[in-house]
C-alpha cells in the first residue's frame, strides 16, 4: 500500500523517531523528541509546517518529548473522540497528525480500553469461510475500537473476499495506511526507539502489512537500555521491500501494564482531570 502521509513520514525520517528517546519506567507516557534535518524539500516542509498549525501535536510536543496524555486527555472528550471515529470511519482526508494519535493512542486512555486482551470473535468464522458473518463482526468490532489496525486488516482482507464495493473498500485501505504511518511518527522500530503499540496485535499488522516483513522468527519481552519494556521481534524482510532489517522493536508499555493494573492509563488521567 502506498499513502502520501506514510511515505512522507518515511522521507522525513518519521519525523520525532529518528533519534527519540524512550524514557525510564518510572515516567512511560512521554518519548524524547528528535531533531529536525538540517534541510528539507518543499513538500516536506509543508509537512513540518501541517504539524507547526497541530494544536494537539505542539501540545503534545511541548516539552523535551512527547507527552501521550495529551493524546488521552482529548480521547476522554467523548464528545470531540466521538466527531474524530466518526471522520475516520468516513475516510475523510482532511484527518492528519494528532487526530490519528488520539485515535490510537488516546484510546488507551478511555474506560472501554482492555489492552488488546479478549476474543477476536471474528477469527473462527473467518478460518471456517464464514466470511459474511466474520464481516459483520468486524464491524461491530469497530464501532467499539474504531482505529485498530490488526481489525481494520482483517476487515480489509475479507471486503476484498467478499468483493464489497471499490468505494467501501478503498475506505478501510486508507484508514489502514493511514493510522500504520502515524505509528511510525513515534518510533522507528530500534531498540532506543521502539514504536509504541496498544494492542500487541497490531505489531504483526505493522510488520506485514506496513514493512513488507515475510517472516517473523522469533519474539523476547524485554526492556531496553532506557527501562521501557517491548517486544523484540526478529525478522526476514520480504524480497524488494524497503525494510532490511533483521529485527524490529516495539513499546508494549500500554498493553502490558494495562493486563498488570485494569484501567491504568484511564485512572491515571482522570485523577489528573479532578
Amino acid at each position: 500500500m502506498k499513502f502520501q502521509a506514510c511515505c512522507m513520514l518515511f522521507m522525513l525520517g518519521c519525523c520525532v523517531s529518528a533519534t527519540a528517546q524512550q524514557p525510564a519506567e518510572t515516567d512511560p507516557d512521554t518519548i524524547q523528541s528528535a531533531t529536525r534535518p538540517d534541510s528539507l524539500s518543499s513538500g516536506e516542509q509543508q509537512f513540518i509546517d501541517l504539524l507547526d498549525r497541530d494544536k494537539i501535536w505542539q501540545e503534545a510536543t511541548a516539552k523535551d518529548g512527547f507527552d501521550f496524555r495529551v493524546l488521552g486527555r482529548y480521547a476522554r472528550d467523548n464528545e470531540y473522540y466521538n466527531n474524530l471515529a466518526e471522520r475516520f470511519e468516513q475516510a475523510d482526508t482532511t484527518l492528519f497528525g494528532s487526530d490519528f494519535l488520539v485515535l490510537y493512542y488516546g484510546y488507551a486512555y478511555r474506560d472501554e480500553y482492555r489492552g488488546g486482551y479478549g476474543g477476536q470473535l471474528w477469527k473462527t468464522p473467518m478460518q471456517e469461510g464464514k466470511f459474511e458473518e466474520a464481516y459483520k463482526l468486524l464491524g461491530a468490532a469497530l464501532k467499539n475500537a474504531p482505529a485498530t489496525p490488526h481489525i481494520l486488516a482483517d476487515a480489509f482482507r475479507i471486503a476484498l473476499e467478499l468483493e464489497r464495493p471499490a468505494e467501501e473498500i478503498g475506505n478501510l485501505q486508507w484508514r489502514l495506511g493511514a493510522l500504520l504511518g502515524w505509528m511510525q511518527a513515534l518510533g522507528d522500530g530500534s531498540s532506543e526507539a521502539p514504536i509504541p503499540v496498544v494492542n500487541v496485535s497490531d505489531e504483526y499488522t505493522f510488520m506485514y502489512d506496513f514493512l513488507g516483513v515475510a517472516q517473523v522468527k522469533g519474539q523476547s519481552l524485554l526492556k531496553n537500555d532506557k527501562g521501557v519494556i517491548c517486544d523484540r521481534m526478529e525478522v526476514v524482510p520480504r524480497e524488494g521491500s524497503y525494510f532490511t532489517g533483521s529485527e524490529i522493536w516495539f513499546d508494549v508499555s500500554f498493553p502490558i501494564t494495562m493486563l498488570e493494573s485494569p484501567r491504568h492509563w484511564a485512572k491515571k488521567l482522570a485523577k489528573k482531570e479532578k
